[in-house]
């Protein structure tokens, strides 16, 4: 099975990430553009690997990387521009946004792939990492699982600015559930001790 066949049956089946787009309300009234297909994008940014919405602009003219998505009837050129992802992204609910991502969490985690070793002989741990970051145009503070074969995002919410990561970050940390066995991490690191 080729790799591009691999990936869409993760994404597809095991993740059922099409599926679960669904916990997003439309407030558009005229749109071309599936929100599914922007969502998704989102999804596939991190996926792939593109580390900036116009890398993944590019990425989404291609075949390898449209076939990922149900093809289109009238046959547009691209998936979705980096433009539209930028603007859907500004009115996006946090909540709806934290529940599509917390709705992946289990799959991960029932795959093993969220948890990694420090030590050659230790005990494997779910490492959270929490960091601040500017991406198209949008200010935000991230606490993301790192396992061996992903880095998974568990939450993200908005910054007012650059300087305002710290105050966000604490707000991310009190919200964590109280129970050890309840919390997404095992050991928390900032970006300056990752």
């Amino acid at each position: 099975m080729s790799v591009s066949k691999q990936l869409t049956a993760i994404i597809k089946k095991k993740l059922a990430l099409p599926a679960k787009t669904g916990i997003f309300h439309d407030i558009r009234k005229k749109h071309r553009i599936p929100l599914k297909n922007i969502i998704l994008s989102f999804c596939f940014t991190a996926i792939l690997g593109y580390k900036s919405l116009l890398r993944f602009d590019g990425a989404s003219r291609t075949h390898a990387v449209r076939k990922l998505f149900a093809p289109r009837k009238d046959h547009w050129e691209m998936v979705v521009s980096d433009s539209t992802m930028q603007r859907v992204a500004r009115w996006l609910p946090e909540s709806e946004a934290e529940g599509f991502l917390k709705s992946n969490y289990g799959s991960f985690q029932s795959q093993g792939e969220i948890k990694i070793k420090l030590a050659p002989n230790g005990k494997p741990r779910r490492i959270g990492v929490m960091d601040g970051s500017c991406m198209g145009g949008h200010y935000v503070c991230a606490l993301a699982i790192v396992g061996e074969h992903i880095t998974y995002p568990w939450v993200i919410k908005s910054c007012a600015g650059r300087g305002h990561e710290l105050t966000t970050a604490k707000a991310i940390i009190k919200a964590l559930p109280d129970g050890a066995d309840k919390r997404p991490c095992d050991l928390l690191l900032y970006d300056f001790l990752a």
